[in-house]
């Protein structure tokens, strides 16, 4: 199965509500989708999202960046996926989110060339999964309605997101716990939002008050590894890297550090 032409395309959803965070407000999504086909007529699938202020890449750089990828892996037989790989991640540095979009449709040829779902291929066997909703940043009021909407749907997990201000910040959460009672599970995605002080003792105050966070995510700029550091070392619930870890030698920084107690692997970074 030889790999004879990548093809790229865009679509963009509308979102029925704007989706706001302490980074951006989008109202819209768009992706990049692209199809690897092969001389055997079977095709590939995968797509990245444009997320400047995080990964850097744009809708003109990740197209770009399929191509020269693209260059580097047509002709390449799928069943050499560590040479594929390697090509992929070796074509330029940086870039991570067209190399995503390209390692998924390899991944999904390589599937299909065995007859076996990907999250078997990589080790998996479990055939449901319990994760979070987001609940878009907003007015306290909003956001507490926005959660009873969601838990009314049956979603026992939420993943607020805040950090523009600290003080709406915390109102916010005591909102939304009030709302829902005890019973549903909440953590909290500054993005990037607070100093690593500010951090330390919203996150403090929302536990004494009652929030009861399973973790924070990302307090602090993504390159203050230190400031990670300072707000684990002085909260009591766990702290997740996000935006803080593109590359394994970021995550292994961080463990050397103790820097955080988890993070949150995004394909589009990783």
């Amino acid at each position: 199965m030889l790999i004879t032409e990548i093809k790229t395309s865009k679509i963009t959803t509308g979102l029925k509500r704007p989706f706001k965070t302490a980074l951006r407000t989008l109202d819209y999504i768009e992706s990049i989708l692209i199809e690897i086909n092969t001389d055997s007529g079977i095709k590939g699938y995968g797509g990245a999202a444009p997320t400047e202020v995080i990964t850097g890449d744009t809708e003109a750089s990740i197209i770009k960046g399929i191509q020269i990828i693209a260059d580097n892996i047509t002709g390449f037989d799928i069943s050499n996926m560590e040479i594929i790989m390697e090509k992929i991640n070796n074509s330029m540095i940086r870039n991570s989110s067209p190399k995503a979009a390209v390692d998924m449709a390899v991944y999904d040829l390589y599937g299909k060339l065995y007859k076996v779902p990907v999250y078997k291929l990589l080790g998996g066997f479990r055939n449901t999964l319990v994760t979070d909703l987001t609940i878009s940043l907003n007015s306290p009021g909003q956001m507490a309605k926005d959660s009873i909407d969601a838990v009314a749907q049956g979603i026992k997990t939420l993943k607020v997101k805040l950090g523009d201000n600290a003080e709406t910040d915390l109102a916010r959460m005591k909102a939304i716990r009030e709302a829902l009672g005890p019973d549903i599970r909440l953590r909290v995605d500054a993005n990037q939002g607070w100093q690593p002080k500010e951090a330390v003792e919203l996150v403090n105050q929302m536990q004494r008050e009652g929030v009861d966070l399973d973790f924070v995510e990302q307090p602090v700029a993504a390159e203050n590894f230190e400031g990670m550091r300072f707000v684990k070392d002085r909260v009591s619930i766990p702290v997740i890297a996000d935006e803080s870890v593109f590359s394994p030698a970021d995550a292994l920084r961080l463990v050397n550090m103790n820097a955080a107690d988890g993070i949150n692997i995004k394909l589009m970074k990783s």
